[in-house]
Parts: C-alpha cells; sequence; structure tokens
C-alpha cells in the first residue's frame, strides 16, 4: 500500500477496508458504534516508509466506526473514533516509540475513486512509494490536530497534505 493511516484505521479505497479492520458488510451498513479489529496491526512490519523495518504492538485497540453512509452516487462516508495507542519499533536498532494514535477521522471515498481523509487529534500516516515530485515523500508522520488528505483510493497516491501543526518525523525518532 502507498498510502495508510493506522490511526483511526482510515486509508485508501481497499486500504480504507482493509487497514481499518471495517468489513465491506459494515461499510455498507448503517450500524452505529460497531467494534473495528485492529489486531492485524499487532506484529506487523512496515518496510518502505523508513530507512529500516518497524514492527507494530498494539497496546490499546478501541475503537469504533459510529457512522457510515454511502450516498446515491456510490461515495462512501466513514467516521472512525475511538482509542487506539501503538508502539512502533525499529528492528534495526531496536529503539521504541509508543504512540496515541486515536483520531478521530473522517474518510470520504467518491464513486470516482478519489479520497479525503480529515483527521483530528493525533493520528499516524504512513506513505511509501510516493512518486518522485509528488505531494508527499515516504515516510511515518504522527500528526496533531486538523490534517486533510487526498489521493487516489486506487493507487493510494498521495494528491494533498496539509496540517495545521507540523508533523512529527517518526522515522527521525526511531533512528
Amino acid at each position: 500500500m502507498q498510502l495508510r493511516t493506522i490511526a483511526s484505521g482510515l486509508t485508501a479505497a481497499a486500504a480504507l477496508i482493509a487497514f481499518s479492520g471495517v468489513s465491506p458488510q459494515m461499510a455498507s451498513a448503517a450500524s452505529h458504534r460497531v467494534p473495528i479489529d485492529n489486531s492485524g496491526i499487532d506484529g506487523e512490519v512496515l518496510t518502505g516508509a523508513c530507512a529500516f523495518p518497524v514492527e507494530f504492538k498494539l497496546v490499546t485497540s478501541r475503537e469504533y466506526e459510529v457512522k457510515t453512509s454511502t450516498g446515491t452516487d456510490g461515495t462512501v462516508t466513514s467516521r472512525v473514533t475511538g482509542s487506539l495507542v501503538v508502539t512502533a519499533t525499529n528492528l534495526s536498532n531496536g529503539k521504541s516509540m509508543t504512540l496515541n494514535v486515536s483520531g478521530p477521522s473522517t474518510a470520504v471515498v467518491a464513486a470516482d475513486g478519489s479520497l479525503t481523509i480529515s483527521a483530528e487529534g493525533r493520528t499516524l500516516f504512513d506513505f511509501t512509494e510516493q512518486p518522485a515530485g509528488g505531494a508527499v515523500t515516504n515516510g511515518m508522520f504522527l500528526t496533531r490536530g486538523l490534517v486533510s488528505v487526498s489521493g487516489d483510493a486506487t493507487t493510494g497516491v498521495v494528491t494533498s497534505f496539509s496540517s495545521k501543526t507540523a508533523p512529527t518525523d517518526v522515522c527521525s525518532e526511531l533512528s
């Protein structure tokens, strides 16, 4: 995947569903407070965002999809909130950080495949395989406050990224 958010489990189209633990059935249901299965994050090793592999361990996983809707044009909007805390470990040197990445976040995947993520609070974004000269570079960033990310939900390529505060470069912190 090229674009992914761990916090509030939101990312590009298939990733919106795959990484958040939100099943297609949940995405089409108008349920209230559907628990998100973040177990896939526990023990996951990410390569490509940092110059070293990073392993994630779940500390706290109490996130919920609190609202999902599908528009008449096929646009899917999903709101995730709750508590998510992970430990990220540099597997090359053993250095780790425990990160509160509870969001909340809202993702909108339009019928044309475009994706917009609006995140608040603390969110962890990792970017891999981004094109040279693109809107973002490869890396892993902890954001605080309002963040807006747009891109292609199919390819994961980010077309815009804006944050009201300077993101923390997690790769640098783990080096």
